[in-house]
């Protein structure tokens, strides 16, 4: 089949970019002519079929531009004359892929010019207004909800979230159905990665190391993190947290820079290829999101690299930590004190700590497994 799988962007820091760069190997592995386009190219793509869309008429970082948040309400109108000049190169394939805003579009325009298309459209996450710091991010954000998550998937074949918690929001709140399929992007990472780089890089030794990856924004609970590891320090005095991220807010980014803790390691970027020495390096994984997530994939990677988890207990992360099994959900969410005592549980009981690795590491190849196994059977399913 020829699948044509599309991305806003090859950033390899964006979950969905992942998604996209990983699902594209997949397929092609499983014997499909696949070619993913992109409107932001990179010039460290995998070796992968990739081409270049035109670039869409307003292409700005909308947190540098807030005023662009206004002109972005209205996307199928405003991109409309954007996206017809890409539809031609993309009407020669079977089945269309479409990562999230503004893709979507992009299936949706081509499903009604040819129904015989199949549109699949994957969901990686929803950006609720209750994540966002501004009001005009909200507005633009409850629009977004509304209008284009709703719109644009009328005609998709099938819709894909990530976890049950996507699949019921999508349900209740804009009355679509969607089949749930975890995107397992660490099947195409260096699983022989020893860590040992990254330990001599920063002078690790054999100091205990926490580990975050994600972006750093507000609800991803940062600061709480950090006084948590704080409060590690004072029964673990060896410890190292690295904290591995971008943050787009500078004024978010000074504040957590000016903690100033020498046991801090603040990490911009790792290229995907090299993150891998960074789960083997560390000991435990540590998030402290606070609010609804789609999945997160790095909890998924930490756990495929054999280390158990730390987070609080939210419905995303309950679907993927099975708490005292393969990591430790804390219950009290926002509660310091109860999440550094986890993560010192874990960091000074050795054996726990490597026997829910081990649990960890069978649940996420299980995943994984299930994850191929649905993806493989996708294209032959009638429209869900």
């Amino acid at each position: 089949m020829k699948i044509a799988i599309l991305a806003y962007s090859m950033d390899d820091n964006s979950g969905t970019s992942l998604a996209a760069i990983d699902n594209t190997a997949l397929f092609s592995k499983l014997g499909h002519n696949v070619t993913l386009f992109t409107l932001i190219p990179s010039d460290n793509e995998n070796n992968l079929a990739v081409k270049s869309l035109p670039k869409p008429l307003l292409n700005l970082p909308l947190w540098k531009y807030p005023l662009m948040y206004f002109f972005a309400i209205l996307p199928a109108p405003l991109h409309l004359p954007f996206i017809k000049r890409c539809l031609k190169p993309l009407a020669e394939y079977d089945a269309v892929f479409a990562y999230d805003y503004p893709l979507g579009w992009f299936g949706y325009y081509l499903k009604k010019q040819n129904p015989s298309m199949r549109y699949l459209c994957f969901f990686q996450g929803l950006q609720l207004p209750e994540m966002c710091e501004f009001w005009f991010e909200k507005l633009y954000v409850k629009l977004l909800v509304k209008y284009h998550y709703k719109t644009s998937v009328k005609n998709a074949d099938n819709v894909i979230v990530e976890s049950r918690f996507l699949k019921d929001y999508m349900k209740n709140n804009l009355s679509i159905e969607s089949k749930v399929i975890p995107n397992p992007t660490y099947l195409f990472m260096d699983r022989s990665a020893t860590g040992e780089n990254v330990r001599n890089k920063y002078k690790l030794n054999n100091d205990p190391v926490i580990l975050y990856v994600d972006r750093l924004e507000e609800h991803k609970g940062i600061e709480l993190l950090l006084d948590a590891f704080s409060e590690v320090r004072t029964k673990v005095c060896d410890a190292k947290l690295i904290i591995i991220g971008k943050c787009t807010l500078k004024y978010y980014q000074k504040r957590l820079l000016e903690r100033n803790d020498e046991a801090v390691i603040f990490i911009d970027y790792v290229p995907h290829e090299e993150i891998a020495d960074y789960y083997t390096a560390s000991d435990v994984f540590a998030t402290c999101a606070l609010c609804e997530e789609g999945l997160s994939h790095t909890i998924i990677e930490a756990q495929a690299f054999g280390k158990p988890v730390v987070a609080f207990d939210i419905p995303a992360h309950r679907e993927i930590v099975k708490n005292g099994e393969t990591g430790i959900l804390v219950n009290d969410v926002g509660n310091k004190d109860d999440f550094a005592a986890a993560l010192t549980e874990l960091l000074t009981d050795i054996s726990t700590k490597n026997t829910i690795g081990e649990n960890a590491l069978l649940w996420a190849e299980g995943l994984g497994n299930k994850a191929v196994n649905d993806f493989t059977g996708l294209l032959d399913n009638k429209k869900e």
